[in-house]
């Protein structure tokens, strides 16, 4: 009897956890990537729920939102998967984020990448971040001085 309450018991445990397969998580970027959608909040927050599984596909679709030729859908697109990235908090994503930073061709988005990686709180982007305040400080397009400062 016992057996069969802990079996039930953990059952019961798991059928609480967000579970997604790569179909769901494609389709909810899918979704993003729309110029036009109305669901925005709830998009994000199931992909927040997802978590680790929606962490690369979120960094690929950076990647692809930042190198669009629409800019209706770059940025708006850009900014959500870095704010949806950092809210996961899966540390993963700090390698790319740095080396995002390490590239001068996102200065556009270094302060949405720089809160990222603050709110990831993790030691290796501490010199990049610093590197990135010194080379860019006086620069009037360098928008993360609101981050850092």
């Amino acid at each position: 009897m016992k057996r069969i309450f802990r079996i039930f018991a953990v059952l019961v445990l798991f059928s609480n956890l967000p579970f997604a397969g790569a179909d769901e998580v494609s389709q909810l970027i899918d979704q993003m990537k729309q110029a036009e959608w109305t669901d925005a909040e709830s998009i994000m927050n199931r992909l927040i729920e997802i978590g680790s599984p929606a962490v690369d596909p979120l960094i690929q679709l950076f990647i692809s939102a930042f190198t669009s030729t629409d800019e209706q859908i770059k940025t708006p697109i850009a900014d959500i998967a870095l704010y949806i990235i950092a809210r996961i908090g899966d540390k993963r994503a700090v390698e790319p984020l740095i080396n995002f930073l390490s590239n001068s061709q996102y200065i556009n988005f270094y302060a949405d990448i720089i809160e990222a990686l603050g709110t990831l709180q993790d030691t290796r982007a501490f010199d990049i971040i610093a590197s990135r305040y010194e080379e860019y400080k006086d620069r009037e397009d360098f928008e993360a001085r609101r981050i850092t400062s």
